[in-house]
Formats: C-alpha cells, sequence, structure tokens
C-alpha cells in the first residue's frame, strides 16, 4: 500500500497545483483500497494529537462522520462556524491526514449549525455551502449539485470493488418528537410512526436506491447518526421507525455485503441485526474522536459493552479471505479495543 500512497501524493501535489484538492484525489479511484480510518465528533477545544494516531494506521481513505467541528450557529453569517472550520484547517494533524490521504466527509447536527437540527434549520443552505467549501466538494461536484450533502464514492476495480455512500441524515428530516420527560442520560425522543415523517427526503431515498443497485463486492453506508441501536432516546434511525424499515428493506436487497458506520454518540459500540435474506447487518460507531462519555446505556442488538473512552474506527479489507475487519482503536496508542469480522 505504502507505494500507491507515495505515488498517490505525487498526483495530489501537481493536481493541487491545477486547482484540484488533494483530499479527493490523493487516491486513486481505480486502486483497490484496503484500509479506511473513521471518526466523529472532534471539539475544537479538547487535546487533538489523535491525529498521528490516524496517520499511523497508513490508511488508504480516511472518513469522518459528523460533528466534525462544533458550530451551532444561529446568525446569518455563520461567523461560530466559519471560526471552527477554520480552527480544523490550522491543525497541523489535520493538515498532514489531508495531504496522506483521500478524505470523505458527512455532517451532523453541530457542523450543520443546529443542535439535533433537521429541516427546519434555516441556515442551512448557507452551511452547506461551507461544508463544501471546506471539503473540497467543488461546484461542479454532485455535492454541489443539488440540495443536501448525500454522495457516493467507488474504489477499486471489478472484483475489488468498493462503495462508500454518505448520507444526509439532516438537510430533509422531519422535526423529532420528544418525550413527556427528558432523561438526562438515556435521551429526549420517542419514535414517530407518521408515514408522512422522512429522515432523507423522496429526492434522496431514490438517490439511494439507485445507488443500492450499483454493483460493488462490499458497501460501506456512513450515518452520522445510528441505526440499529435501540437502548436510548436521542437521535437514531429508531426515532422514525418507518424511515429504519425502508432502510432495511433496501439493504436486505442490495447485493453484496454491506456495513454500516456511524457516528454521534460520544460512545463506541458494535451492533449486529437480522434484516432479511442477507447476512445480519453489522454496525460499528466510534465517536468520539476526543470528546467521549463513559455512561452505559441497554444495547439490546449490541455486542459487548460500550467504549468509553476517546475512539476511532478502522476498516481493513482482505480480499484474498473476502473478510472485512471492523475494530475500534483507542486514540491515544491505537490499541485494538472492540473488532468483529465479516465475509463478503
Amino acid at each position: 500500500m505504502r507505494h500507491r500512497i507515495l505515488t498517490s501524493l505525487l498526483v495530489g501535489t501537481l493536481l493541487a497545483l491545477l486547482g484540484h484538492n488533494p483530499s479527493h484525489a490523493a487516491m486513486p479511484m481505480q486502486s483497490p483500497i484496503d484500509t479506511i480510518v473513521f471518526g466523529s465528533c472532534i471539539r475544537g477545544d479538547e487535546d487533538q494529537t489523535f491525529w498521528k494516531t490516524l496517520s499511523d494506521e497508513d490508511p488508504d481513505l480516511a472518513l469522518f462522520l459528523g460533528d466534525n467541528v462544533y458550530g451551532d450557529d444561529e446568525d446569518p453569517d455563520l461567523p461560530v462556524l466559519r471560526a471552527a472550520y477554520r480552527a480544523l484547517e490550522n491543525q497541523k494533524g489535520f493538515q498532514q491526514l489531508r495531504a496522506q490521504t483521500t478524505m470523505l466527509a458527512t455532517w451532523d447536527d453541530h457542523d450543520y449549525g443546529r443542535n439535533d437540527g433537521g429541516a427546519d434549520y434555516p441556515l442551512k443552505r448557507a452551511s452547506e455551502h461551507l461544508f463544501e467549501t471546506f471539503w473540497n466538494y467543488g461546484p461542479d461536484s454532485d455535492v454541489a449539485s443539488r440540495d443536501g450533502i448525500y454522495h457516493v464514492r467507488h474504489f477499486g476495480p471489478v472484483g475489488q470493488r468498493v462503495q462508500v455512500i454518505l448520507l444526509d441524515t439532516r438537510f430533509f428530516r422531519s422535526a423529532l418528537t420528544r418525550k413527556e420527560w427528558n432523561d438526562p442520560i438515556l435521551g429526549r425522543y420517542q419514535p414517530n410512526p407518521d408515514p408522512s415523517a422522512t429522515l432523507l427526503g423522496p429526492d434522496q431515498w431514490a438517490w439511494l436506491e439507485k445507488t443500492l443497485s450499483e454493483p460493488a463486492d462490499l458497501r460501506i453506508l456512513a450515518s452520522s447518526i445510528q441505526v440499529i441501536a435501540e437502548g436510548h432516546a436521542w437521535e437514531r434511525w429508531g426515532n422514525l421507525p418507518l424511515e429504519r424499515q425502508r432502510l432495511y428493506d433496501a439493504l436486505s436487497k442490495a447485493s453484496g455485503a454491506t456495513v454500516v458506520l456511524s457516528g454521534d454518540r460520544h460512545r463506541g459500540a458494535i451492533y449486529k441485526k437480522d434484516i432479511g435474506a442477507n447476512a445480519p447487518l453489522i454496525e460499528m460507531t466510534s465517536s468520539s474522536l476526543n470528546a467521549s462519555l463513559p455512561w452505559g446505556e441497554p444495547g439490546p442488538f449490541r455486542l459487548g459493552d460500550m467504549v468509553g473512552i476517546n475512539n476511532y474506527g478502522t476498516v481493513r479489507i482482505d480480499w484474498q479471505a473476502r473478510t472485512v475487519l471492523l475494530s475500534l482503536h483507542a486514540t491515544s496508542d491505537g490499541e485494538t479495543l472492540r473488532s468483529i469480522a465479516v465475509d463478503f
């Protein structure tokens, strides 16, 4: 893999000189990938030495699943969100990883601009423009061409094709239904069975179902909020149960294997659930890179205890054995904390 990255860096440098961003040029998309790092929830006021640990993994791809900055903002000029992006951009470790590998991202509420925000956030288009600018999704990109930031990228040739789908769980999401009583540990929301309530919106749903019909050996579905988890009443797909069932139905029809990566919770965990004819769906949540919380919670589909220390995730693909190893690691030293192998 090292020789691929060195070649990619030379290509990325040339493209940068031509006005293209190396974050999207560092890994040629026709090259097979075997190592992905991912994480979420980066507090700008906390230690960020984790960037070296991520770089030491020598990844082909780095995914950031939301709350990549904390910039909640109700000012039309978004000064807080702008400042948060500037602070991240100035982090030396972030700069090193960005030069080293391909980066892709989606957002969650705090880099969207409003805590638990959804479709009713009035500054969402201005926030989207900041997101696209920072992550270098240019004006000609699929992300910039439509509302929302959902997108897909493919890596590797036929037989080693990885499809990376990044969902937008903010721009189109209906208002959540609050419980009568807010549990400060386990959450404030309850499931809303209204069939008109949506998480992805009709355009993103049509796009996702079409995208899942495309050929791939391994699919990685990135969702900023958890899909399978049932043990809490914070934000999760289970707050809109009909939308989650629609997702399960779509994934059960897709060819190849799909794994879900998620963030948001400031704890890490692995989940497993039977959703249909295909093999059980595996989800790994990695959160937070530098602001984790030690609280536990019930977990009917969780495998083992939650990880309450700062963590990041890796996806390691063995193309010969046709397996993918999902692991959670401590950001301090890369120690493996949880892992599960999935055949595909």
